[in-house]
């Protein structure tokens, strides 16, 4: 058989569980949204909240939550029910369901900031702890770059201090890059479908199989949601879905071979974004603790940006889709050397892209007041 035809069948035999995934997802949002509807589970708009949080909320009407449930219940099922579950995999399954969980009870009683980065890291140091690390980066030329550095045991398991280290720092940081994404209507899942397909493709290449399926049906799954959850929503995901979105991206980057370039050039929106608002945090609110940091509730993020410019939610989620999916496709594409150039090359033009839109939005807000 031609060697082209069986790389192309390869791509094609995960189109079943890709076609399956979106359809379960489809099908159960509705009903996951009856149930949210009957027990009041709702996120609610400016006017209507008396936290901290009202001010970055820009729905006018209360949006049914727990949609995350339609995305990340099927998704634990479907890696049970189809893969054979080895010991990184069931600790993975348990930090996704300790997450899960725990954005389930943050959906219907708020909880605090400082709780949910404690259950983030929780779910974090169960994947790391059970072996889970990025073990190497490769080198731009040739070769790669060791983190196997400081070794020590926990309860039996090998690790290096270092892999250990910048795996925690890695998962948290997609984490909450991925949260702070998720500010308007189909933004988040919509980014992070193209993310997972282009993290499938990846995984396919390197013969990462396993991975290859997890991210398939992570992008059906988001995709069948995402009917629901694009302007104008009728569901949100909520704490139970995006709590956990970037944890399973961050997790899969890991799985597919530790291309962490790939994975940076596709979440390098969200991620620089995310360093641009902590920074410009830092130096005009001045907060003396990292709770006081995480707590700072605004509308500094590059979405709030464009829409201060007057593009509608629909535009913003198009125009931050057709980034990713523009930087996913080059991150298919290019290989080695090159790759750690266009790299360096995305990370600048997304930075300076940011700094651009951030300027003119102040510009226009200054002579609007």
């Amino acid at each position: 058989m031609n060697n082209s035809l069986i790389v192309y069948l390869k791509y094609i035999s995960f189109l079943p569980i890709f076609l399956e995934s979106f359809l379960i997802s489809f099908l159960l949002t509705p009903l996951i949204g009856y149930f949210s509807k009957k027990f009041k589970v709702y996120d609610l708009p400016q006017g209507l909240r008396l936290d901290s949080t009202a001010k970055r909320r820009i729905h006018q009407d209360p949006k049914l939550k727990l949609g995350g449930i339609a995305v990340i219940f099927p998704f634990i099922f479907l890696i049970l029910f189809f893969l054979k579950i080895n010991y990184h995999l069931l600790f993975f399954i348990i930090g996704v369901s300790v997450l899960f969980l725990g954005g389930i009870i943050d959906d219907i009683f708020d909880i605090s900031a400082k709780l949910q980065l404690i259950i983030q890291i929780i779910a974090t140091l169960i994947v790391t702890l059970s072996g889970l690390d990025i073990y190497y980066i490769s080198k731009p030329l040739y070769g790669i770059f060791s983190l196997n550095q400081i070794p020590f045991n926990f309860l039996g398991v090998h690790l290096y201090f270092v892999s250990f280290f910048l795996s925690i720092i890695w998962i948290l940081i997609i984490i909450n890059a991925v949260k702070w994404m998720a500010g308007t209507d189909g933004l988040a899942e919509g980014n992070l479908s193209i993310i997972a397909i282009i993290i499938g493709l990846l995984s396919i290449r390197f013969q990462t199989y396993d991975t290859a399926f997890m991210g398939f049906i992570f992008a059906g799954l988001l995709i069948g949601f995402l009917f629901y959850n694009f302007y104008p929503s009728k569901i949100f995901s909520g704490a139970s879905g995006k709590s956990v979105y970037g944890f399973i991206i961050a997790i899969l980057s890991i799985y597919s071979g530790a291309k962490l370039a790939s994975t940076m050039m596709v979440l390098s929106i969200p991620v620089i974004d995310s360093f641009w608002v902590i920074i410009s945090r830092i130096i005009e609110e001045k907060p003396k603790t990292l709770l006081g940091l995480i707590n700072i509730n605004d509308k500094r993020h590059l979405h709030h940006r464009l829409l201060d410019l007057g593009f509608s939610q629909k535009k913003v989620a198009f125009i931050e889709y057709l980034f990713t999916a523009v930087i996913g496709i080059i991150a298919l594409i290019i290989t080695g050397f090159h790759k750690a150039i266009i790299l360096g090359f995305t990370i600048l033009i997304v930075f300076l892209i940011i700094a651009f839109i951030t300027n003119i939005s102040k510009k226009k807000k200054t002579l609007l007041t």
